[in-house]
């Protein structure tokens, strides 16, 4: 079971302890509360059950993260109570909300006075007759889920027969639950020739979930592990998909970014020819306006020629000088 490190935060009054359950306290305050709740509700919520199981239960401080303040500014957990004889968690909220927001703080647990077996019976029947080992694997974890406010928990099994946790892809045992009672592991077989992970089998559960067996000794030499069921939904975590291994197509890839890259090297020395092309038409189309400018200018000149040409050109003379048989004009001007 995960050992959990931070401040365990009790309640600090008195009061006779619950016959209920932690999680059917919790269910019974949640009603009390409005959907959503704020992140203070959803403290006091987690306070108020601690403190009616106060023997058995600890609020968990968390000073960073995701937290929720309690009415006294302490931080703790928004979705966490914690198990005192044993120091482990229970993640008995889900569907928490961001800093500032409010959400609906979404509660899970088994009905009130439910047993295991019949647990169990309900979460198997969701399934097809048949069914696979991943099937199993999440059947196992949901009944467990549902009952983890009472120490239940699935085997973890890294080696010979074992299927994938749903969300998280741990390696379960693929039949077998397992329970803490006073700090001691009980397990037991609860489904019936349950398949492996790729078989199928009806895999229905037995008729009465006693754990009996104890694993302490298992889970304390490592051989055996506590896995901590999660939130019913999410479903098993598929291996990532291999690229392709076959020479003759990673040579055809190779050949094809080979072609790509002569072709953008063609394209872009094209590109560089066609600016350079724009250019030069550019300075030619200014050195043909500059002509035609001056042809211009040169032709109004010539047509100015034409229209005197073969016209008398007028002169007056504003005197004369007396030669004798002659006069000569002065200060004559051209009249046109």
């Amino acid at each position: 079971m995960k050992q959990l490190i931070g401040l365990l935060i009790f309640s600090a009054l008195c009061q006779t302890a619950s016959a209920e359950t932690p999680l059917q306290t919790l269910e019974r305050f949640r009603a009390d509360y409005p959907t959503p709740m704020s992140r203070v509700q959803a403290a006091d919520l987690l306070n108020r059950t601690a403190w009616e199981h106060r023997s058995d239960i600890a609020l968990l401080g968390k000073v960073d993260g995701n937290n929720c303040p309690l009415r006294d500014g302490q931080l703790i957990s928004c979705d966490w109570l914690v198990l005192t004889a044993t120091v482990t968690g229970l993640d008995v909220l889900f569907t928490l909300p961001n800093t500032g927001e409010s959400k609906t703080f979404e509660f899970g647990g088994a009905q009130a006075g439910e047993s295991m077996t019949a647990t169990l019976a309900k979460v198997r029947a969701k399934y097809p007759a048949i069914i696979n080992g991943k099937q199993g694997a999440a059947i196992l974890n949901e009944a467990a889920y549902l009952h983890r406010a009472e120490g239940w928990a699935l085997l973890g099994k890294a080696g010979g027969n074992n299927c994938p946790q749903p969300t998280t892809g741990t390696r379960i045992s693929c039949d077998y639950l397992i329970v803490n009672r006073g700090g001691t592991w009980f397990g037991q077989d609860v489904l019936i020739s349950a398949p492996g992970e790729n078989e199928q089998s009806p895999a229905n559960p037995v008729n009465d979930v006693n754990p009996q067996d104890n694993m302490t000794a298992a889970i304390s030499d490592g051989s055996r592990t506590v896995v901590l069921p999660v939130a019913p939904g999410g479903g098993p975590v598929d291996p990532p998909v291999d690229p392709p291994t076959d020479p003759t197509v990673s040579a055809r890839l190779a050949a094809l970014e080979a072609a790509n890259a002569t072709l953008q090297a063609s394209v872009n020395n094209l590109t560089a020819q066609l600016n350079d092309a724009k250019g030069e038409l550019a300075a030619q189309r200014d050195v043909l306006n500059n002509f035609l400018a001056q042809l211009g200018t040169q032709g109004a000149a010539i047509e100015e020629l034409k229209a005197l040409q073969g016209k008398p050109i007028p002169v007056s003379c504003r005197a004369k000088v007396n030669l004798g048989g002659f006069s000569v004009p002065l200060s004559c001007s051209l009249g046109y």
